[in-house]
């Protein structure tokens, strides 16, 4: 295990010796500066982000903002389009500031349909009228109703790292906390929640074995230095040290949070 851990490792280190004469002022000179086109395009991408975010911050302010739902109705993808059009149309010495046909074919239509079948699940999920994330606490309740707390976390855990690396981690952590927390109501009380919730929060941030698993994984992955065939035996071992990690300090966790802390 440790030899081929060691030669997966070598085998994504990338190669960093021209770096070691690297020299930055001639770099500088080198790199021409961003120009008109590259600046509106990264204004355009950093309004894409604020409507992304800005969802979640309307959210948890309260509906008192008189744009709140109109914000929150536009959802993720809106955003993006409007933004890829108008960037479409605006031009910069009589070119377009985004080529729409070039950047089709540099688009990544494997993570693109990994994304949406992913997002098509999260929305089956998520939507409280589908009635799975009841049917499945009611599914598990019998089969996991009579372990004790510490038990029902460590096979949350496992069950979170290994889900996330196929669905975005926060619907993985919302299913897996609406089938666990009324597990653990109905034996111990509110004695473990909140050890359960970071438990489950820290296991979800081990997705690391596919591209769209996170967004660091993306970014990881898909610039093609590191790939998943040359990286899956070190996140394999990664994935492995990281489970046994989390269920190592459960008990610390339980014993540092207050009980309903």
């Amino acid at each position: 295990m440790t030899s081929d851990f060691a030669g997966a490792l070598a085998s994504t280190r990338p190669d960093l010796s021209p770096l070691k004469h690297l020299d930055i002022d001639v770099f500088r000179r080198e790199t021409p500066p961003i120009g008109r086109a590259g600046k509106i395009a990264s204004w355009a991408t950093a309004i894409v982000i604020v409507f992304v975010v800005l969802p979640e911050l309307v959210l948890a302010f309260g509906p008192q903002f008189a744009a709140a739902e109109w914000i929150v109705s536009l959802g993720l993808a809106v955003p993006a389009i409007v933004a890829v059009a108008v960037l479409c149309l605006i031009r910069v010495d009589k070119k377009p500031v985004l080529n729409f046909g070039q950047a089709l074919v540099k688009v990544e239509w494997g993570v693109v349909l990994f994304i949406a079948a992913t997002m098509l699940v999260a929305s089956a999920f998520s939507n409280p009228d589908t009635g799975l994330q009841q049917w499945m606490g009611y599914f598990f309740a019998p089969i996991f109703g009579g372990m004790s707390p510490i038990a029902i976390i460590a096979i949350a855990c496992v069950g979170v790292i290994v889900v996330s690396q196929f669905m975005p981690n926060g619907l993985t952590m919302t299913v897996f906390w609406t089938i666990g927390s009324p597990l653990l109501l109905a034996y111990s009380g509110t004695d473990h929640l909140a050890a359960f919730g970071l438990a489950i929060c820290i296991a979800a941030g081990m997705a690391v074995l596919t591209g769209p698993a996170t967004l660091m994984t993306a970014l990881v992955f898909e610039p093609g230095h590191i790939t998943i065939p040359n990286s899956w035996k070190a996140n394999l071992s990664f994935l492995a040290m990281s489970i046994l990690a989390v269920l190592a300090f459960i008990p610390v966790i339980t014993w540092v949070i207050p009980a309903g802390g």
